[in-house]
């Protein structure tokens, strides 16, 4: 996902590729990698505070 044109923000969707992985292959490609980090969904926070167990 972009957030919009000229923003210079992409998140994605690693499912389980390392973090580091992803930014390698990134930079690899010539892409120019500023900042990396987790991207929390509310949902996730919200069973968190509420304890939640979210494995079946």
């Amino acid at each position: 996902m972009v957030d919009g044109p000229g923003t210079g923000t992409v998140h994605a969707e690693l499912n389980g590729t390392p973090r580091a992985e992803a930014v390698r292959a990134l930079v690899d490609a010539g892409v120019e990698v500023a900042a990396a980090g987790p991207r929390r969904r509310l949902e996730d926070a919200f069973l968190q505070l509420v304890g939640e167990d979210r494995t079946p």
